[in-house]
């Protein structure tokens, strides 16, 4: 919560639950010929109280016609007096980190014939293709509802990347596995949560994946066998107390592994 002098009464930053309109997302149903459809307007009582936020903007077809078109997003954010404003694309999974007490979030779905975003000049892309919706959908609710967007808006006080990615760092080792073989113990780096093989190997190449606490062989302390490439749902779990990995081949030929290694407290 932004501080302020008592007698002044209370002063709500852009995320305070006592601010109403500090929502940290939304999705709304957008139809086609919808100009600037507000989605999120937040605003502090206090301009002192600058956040850094991060606007993640996503998008889904809203009826069974799946035919995504140019959906625009009016940003608009500033301190006090100022205000800064941009038009954005937002098909393509938008990340914006932008500083200040004031956001505002709006979406435009034009119609086939209005593709240019706010303040282009017409025909910029009129070589483009978006197919329907065109004006007016014939008058039917439910054509306009197939024809519809479900856009969404996320907006937090983080940093861009935490915001896209997540905060789970991951960590990437190389290691070859010799054929027909075990190769050497692998160190777990520190904190480390889980591990994923990365490569062009076959799934069954890597015989076992197996978790020690000292490097000795006959140490295990548990595995599992022919573990699935590439695929995180298969990470190889790092328990309390291990300390090392072992990768066996059962193939002729060396294999070369790509190590990914989840990060985390």
């Amino acid at each position: 919560m932004v501080q302020q002098a008592p007698e002044l009464g209370p002063a709500w930053g852009l995320f305070d639950p006592g601010n109403p309109g500090s929502y940290p997302g939304r999705v709304e149903r957008v139809s086609a010929g919808d100009v600037d459809k507000e989605l999120l307007a937040l605003r502090a009582t206090d301009d002192r109280g600058v956040s850094l936020i991060t606007v993640v903007l996503s998008v889904k077809a809203g009826g069974s016609a799946n035919t995504l078109k140019a959906p625009f997003c009016h940003l608009a954010w500033g301190v006090s007096g100022g205000r800064d404003e941009a038009i954005v694309d937002w098909l393509h999974g938008q990340v914006i980190t932008v500083p200040g007490s004031y956001l505002r979030v709006g979406a435009t779905y034009p119609f086939a014939g209005k593709l240019n975003p706010p303040g282009f000049p017409p025909g910029a892309l009129s070589g483009e293709e978006f197919g329907n919706p065109v004006n007016p959908l014939g008058g039917d609710p439910e054509a306009v509802k197939q024809e519809s967007l479900l856009l969404g808006a996320s907006v937090a006080p983080m940093a861009h990347g935490g915001s896209a990615f997540g905060w789970t760092p991951r960590l990437t080792t190389f290691h070859s596995v010799p054929a027909n073989g075990v190769g050497d113990f692998i160190p777990i780096p520190s904190h480390a949560q889980s591990v994923t093989l990365l490569g062009t190997f076959a799934a069954g190449d890597i015989t076992s994946v197996a978790a020690f606490t000292i490097p000795m062989a006959g140490a295990v302390l548990y595995q599992a066998a022919n573990p699935t490439p590439n695929f995180d749902q298969f990470a190889f779990a790092i328990a309390r107390g291990v300390e090392f990995i072992q990768l066996s081949n059962g193939t002729g030929q060396d294999v070369p592994v790509l190590l990914l290694w989840t990060i985390g407290l």
